[in-house]
């Protein structure tokens, strides 16, 4: 999935994430549940128009991208997919100034 900034869709996704959160038990709510879980239920039933070249780069991944390539880039290059348009860094979990850095680090070498 892909929204432009004029998309009606981002303000209804900001409301109803930010309507979960603060109804929700923070001991109990991963992150996901407002992200991609959210977006799939909500999918099923509004058949959004897919970005078939979006996908999601691990914190592992994207280290070896901005430095020395290992096994996670030997797994991705094996998977044989187009190059991506877009691309979500998965590092929500992942509150590390190396992992802010290599984010960095990678928007610097590829683009925002």
């Amino acid at each position: 999935m892909g929204f432009t900034k004029a998309s009606p869709v981002l303000g209804f996704l900001a409301y109803l994430s930010e309507s979960m959160i603060q109804r929700a038990d923070a001991a109990h709510i991963a992150p996901q549940m407002v992200g991609p879980k959210l977006l799939k239920a909500l999918n099923n039933l509004a058949q959004f128009s897919l970005v078939r070249e979006a996908g999601a780069v691990s914190p592992e991944l994207l280290a070896e991208w901005v430095g020395e390539p290992g096994e996670a880039t030997r797994c991705y290059e094996q998977a044989h997919r187009p190059p991506l348009a877009l691309v979500n860094l998965c590092t929500s979990l992942t509150c590390s100034e190396g992992s802010v850095q290599r984010v960095e680090q990678f928007l610097t070498q590829y683009g925002a």
